[in-house]
């Protein structure tokens, strides 16, 4: 008798934690979508203000299919976003005019890319998303239930 209870109680108490699991997978993966769409977002505008939103980088960015189709940002995240591509513009724009005269000819001007992807890939704005990312996991699950 005392093990058909202890075994009823086990699978009770699995059956419980269940749920929670599948909640905190599910949650994982609502950050990872806020993260990658957080930092595709800012690489995006910081291209687009890099090269001076011209013709062809618009064209650009416009074909490029990656990222998701529904919106995941707020306007929140896309102001925080726009400082930051402002900071790293005007960031950009001194080290091109501090390198005029003591580099190679060839080697003059702005780096976009390289500006853009090492933020891209800094921690800095991984952590960044990260915490923004809270109040849209906070809400896309008081969604779901």
């Amino acid at each position: 008798m005392k093990y058909i209870l202890l075994t009823t109680g086990v699978i009770l108490l699995y059956v419980s934690c269940k749920p929670s699991q599948t909640n905190r997978l599910a949650e994982r993966g609502s950050r990872e979508v806020y993260v990658y769409s957080f930092k595709m977002t800012y690489f995006k505008k910081m291209l687009l203000s890099g090269f001076d939103n011209s013709a062809a980088i618009k064209t650009v960015v416009a074909s490029d299919q990656s990222g998701y189709s529904e919106i995941v940002l707020s306007m929140d995240d896309f102001r925080f976003i726009d400082s930051v591509v402002a900071a790293d513009r005007a960031k950009l724009s001194a080290d091109s005019l501090a390198g005029i005269g003591r580099v190679a000819e060839g080697a003059g001007g702005k780096r976009v890319f390289d500006c853009a992807l090492a933020r891209y890939e800094s921690k800095w704005l991984n952590d960044a998303a990260t915490r923004r990312s809270r109040y849209y996991v906070d809400a896309a699950s008081g969604l779901n239930q």
